[in-house]
């Protein structure tokens, strides 16, 4: 497909084979070695490329192609492809749009990429979501983006990001001078990594859109963020949604741009959070001055009454969501356990244990892993033993049980009750509808 002289190579979803896939990529290669100046979209979308495709993808980059926009997204090029993909783009001068997002790359192939965003002054549009960058990769990944100017776009949603590796991506997003969106959203970043971000707004003056939707911020991470807000003159569009926020600490945010004319926020997205009354107050002041955009949840008379760290389901038991996230994952108690004992000691510390629930992604709130471990950690010597774990998930199931047994009595005795309240009603009915004075007397007649 050609138009205004750009070709389009569009395979989305066929999921070549091995010698289809090389046909197709030597044709592009013999193509444009044919037209040099043709410049060109190649978008290979969910074919299962693996790290042999991108051998022949980086044959075509070598070649006097001229590609601007390259998507390998959902392609399973693994670390060894990612390698070979990486040693290519380092030097290339003409890709401007990279997608890379949902090909499981880990923390040991970030390092491989940061060097790109070091080195290649011509990226402009990065996509690296749905992967499963953690806490070395992060902090790759993160240090990296103090030393580009030229990535204007950068997708980091749905990953592991947290932790050391959140403040990692603040520390380089404080530095940076060329983001203009960052996405974060779907992490872990929490009220820690959040401190970095506020601290990151306070300096930086080019970023226009963040998002951190769903990141177990709290009370105390927004404050840090509408503190760097304050000093901030280039942010347009904050997205908070789905996170753990307060409708007192939501109001922070609209009485600092009432108060700070030189923030420069005209887009607001509290997606499931709900707001009061006094929000609402306070959105019409600031609609006054400036065109002001919002997402919330609904509005509530008071506040809800929850901890600084706690979460969207901070009222359920959390041997409930535990359980149903290894029901839901497939596991049994024992494989969970073997996950999070990485040291084989046989034993879990309480940061071994809330840090690896964090890890593979329980939703668990803080408030919510410390009560689960004082519930689990019978004995009280501050480890979790395999154990202890099984007994409290036999424990769990028996009140379970108990609950479902008093909760079919009570739903029985109901049901008796209303037929004999049917019961009762059709016989007071019956008796209604008799006629006594149509009835023969009764008299009293002695046989002969």
């Amino acid at each position: 497909m050609r138009r205004q002289g750009v070709e389009e190579t569009s395979v989305k979803h066929h999921c070549v084979g091995p010698s289809r896939r090389q046909k197709l990529l030597f044709s592009r290669r013999d193509e444009a070695r044919s037209n040099s100046d043709i410049i060109s979209v190649l978008n290979l979308d969910d074919n299962n490329i693996q790290s042999e495709g991108v051998g022949y993808i980086a044959d075509v980059l070598t070649a006097k192609t001229v590609i601007t926009e390259l998507v390998l997204s959902h392609n399973a090029i693994g670390k060894e492809g990612f390698e070979e993909l990486c040693d290519v783009l380092e030097d290339n001068l003409t890709i401007r749009v990279l997608d890379i997002r949902g090909n499981h790359l880990k923390d040991d192939s970030a390092p491989l990429f940061a060097k790109v965003i070091e080195n290649n002054i011509h990226l402009k549009d990065v996509n690296l979501s749905h992967n499963d960058f953690r806490g070395s990769g992060a902090v790759a990944l993160g240090l990296s983006l103090r030393n580009n100017d030229t990535i204007e776009y950068m997708d980091l949603s749905w990953n592991h990001l947290r932790g050391r590796g959140a403040i990692s991506i603040g520390i380089g997003l404080k530095e940076n001078l060329g983001l203009k969106i960052l996405k974060l959203g779907w992490n872990g970043f929490a009220n820690d990594g959040a401190e970095t971000i506020g601290k990151a707004l306070a300096r930086n003056s080019t970023l226009l859109e963040l998002d951190l939707t769903n990141n177990r911020i709290g009370t105390i991470g927004l404050g840090h963020i509408v503190k760097g807000l304050q000093k901030n003159y280039t942010l347009v569009a904050l997205k908070l949604g789905h996170n753990p926020l307060r409708m007192v600490a939501c109001e922070t945010i609209l009485q600092s741009i009432i108060k700070h004319s030189s923030i420069a926020l005209k887009e607001l997205d509290l997606r499931d959070i709900p707001v009061s009354k006094d929000f609402n107050k306070l959105l019409k002041q600031v609609r006054q001055t400036r065109i002001f955009v919002t997402v919330t949840g609904q509005e509530l008379v008071g506040d809800l009454i929850e901890g600084e760290d706690d979460g969207l389901d901070w009222n359920k038991d959390p041997r409930t969501v535990l359980f149903e996230y290894m029901k839901r994952e497939g596991f049994r108690v024992i494989d969970l356990f073997k996950k999070l004992d990485t040291d084989n000691s046989n034993s879990l510390t309480r940061n071994e244990f809330k840090n690896g629930l964090l890890d593979i992604e329980v939703p668990l709130t803080e408030s919510q892993l410390d009560k689960l471990l004082d519930i689990v950690d019978e004995d009280k010597s501050g480890d979790v033993e395999l154990k202890e774990l099984i007994n409290a998930e036999r424990q769990f199931k028996r009140e379970q049980l108990a609950r479902t047994v008093a909760k079919e009595q009570r739903e029985r005795l109901e049901r008796a009750k209303r037929k004999q309240t049917i019961k009762d009603g059709k016989s007071n009915q019956n008796m209604n509808d008799l006629n006594l004075s149509k009835l023969p007397p009764i008299t009293n007649t002695k046989p002969k």
